[in-house]
């Protein structure tokens, strides 16, 4: 990893070099000289921007392969591409040339001159688009976040169906680490597709899968297949460590919840929770909702008291497993005798059901009400 940030540095501080050079040798003027390196610094920084409202497509790819900037912070983390390396080198040798050719061809014709910087540039073009088209990504994180694990590509290789990521956020700021590793995913299968999406921009998603959360942070991932989706909120994969007073280094832990992501939604049906709405029950927050999705539940309310007055079975037949969540307020005869028979009717062998009492010491009816469950049991 440190070796990386040497590479960096040097690279960095030859290619400046030679292009400072370059606009020396064109420019008799010290100052204009100055001026116009200063003027090139400022066209990196536009490029910064540029590239950050140019939205998701081959232009915003253009100017981020090409950055300088983005080329050094890449390799400082450890994202070694031979791509880049390769185009960086081949500014270097570009700008020593053409300065050279300023300084020892200075009296030669204008036009054989400008014929050996257009053949020079033309070289250039060419050598970097071969080596970008056939880049190797070398892995030099310090976690080795971009070497896949053989049970997530073993997951990756199965799927057979349409499986779409989109990262939560625009893509200018995602950094260089979610990028690449979401590119290991596109790659290993066809079926997989990587998008981009400001919730902000694109409501629909929000609305479709997000509904139920209150706060949607940047960099959370949703997976979709088909009707099943799984959202992973940033918080649960991004972690802070304290490495001294004054430095902090943040840990990316996705690789496992994606795969298990993609697993649930290509291959897990979809399994019930419900829950009783009629006493004043216990919900379940948004982590616990989500991490039932991720196992690929999904979670119900049923009203017992509606469905005891209509010919409907009390609890439905697809529940898998039924909670009854701290109710506030006792249940009725009724209520009680139907959840009774629910679990007497043999349920139990083949579906779960919980008893969840945090309310019982200010409720001595429920005790004696989750007693007569028990003896169900």
């Amino acid at each position: 990893f440190l070796i990386c940030s040497y590479l960096a540095v040097c690279l960095g501080v030859l290619v400046l070099t030679a292009i400072g050079m370059f606009i020396s040798e064109v420019t008799p003027n010290p100052v204009m000289a100055a001026l116009l390196l200063y003027a090139f610094y400022v066209i990196l920084i536009l490029m910064r921007i540029v590239e950050a409202v140019s939205g998701q497509g081959g232009f915003y790819y253009f100017l981020h392969n090409i950055s300088i900037y983005n080329i050094y912070s890449d390799i400082v983390s450890g994202i070694v591409r031979s791509g880049n390396i390769v185009f960086v080198l081949v500014l270097i040798i570009l700008f020593f040339n053409l300065t050279w050719l300023g300084i020892i061809f200075n009296r030669i014709v204008p036009v054989r001159r400008l014929i050996g910087i257009v053949i020079m540039t033309l070289s250039s073009v060419v050598i970097c688009a071969v080596f970008y088209a056939n880049s190797v990504t070398m892995d030099f994180t310090p976690e080795k976040l971009l070497t896949l694990s053989s049970k997530t590509i073993s997951i990756l290789n199965d799927v057979d169906k349409d499986t779409r990521i989109y990262y939560i956020g625009r893509i200018s700021n995602a950094n260089a680490t979610y990028q690449e590793f979401l590119k290991l995913y596109e790659k290993q299968n066809d079926y997989i597709s990587v998008e981009y999406v400001d919730i902000n921009d694109n409501s629909s998603i929000k609305t479709k899968y997000l509904n139920g959360i209150t706060m949607i942070n940047d960099a959370s991932i949703l997976v979709v297949c088909e009707d099943n989706y799984i959202y992973l909120d940033s918080d649960e994969y991004i972690s802070t460590i304290k490495e001294s007073d004054y430095e902090y280094r943040s840990i990316l832990e996705i690789e496992n919840q994606l795969s298990e992501a993609i697993y649930y939604t290509n291959n897990a049906e979809k399994k019930y929770i419900y829950t009783l709405s009629d006493n004043k029950e216990s919900g379940f927050s948004e982590r616990m909702i989500n991490k039932l999705h991720q196992k690929g539940y999904e979670l119900e309310t049923i009203s017992l008291k509606e469905n005891l007055s209509t010919l409907e079975s009390t609890i439905p037949d697809k529940c898998d497993v039924l909670i009854i969540n701290s109710p506030e307020e006792d249940y009725s005869d009724d209520e009680i005798n139907a959840l009774s028979s629910y679990i007497d009717d043999g349920a139990i062998f083949k579906k779960n059901v919980y008893l969840c009492h945090r309310y019982t010491n200010q409720r001595p009816n429920y005790i004696q009400q989750y007693n007569k469950l028990l003896c169900s049991l």
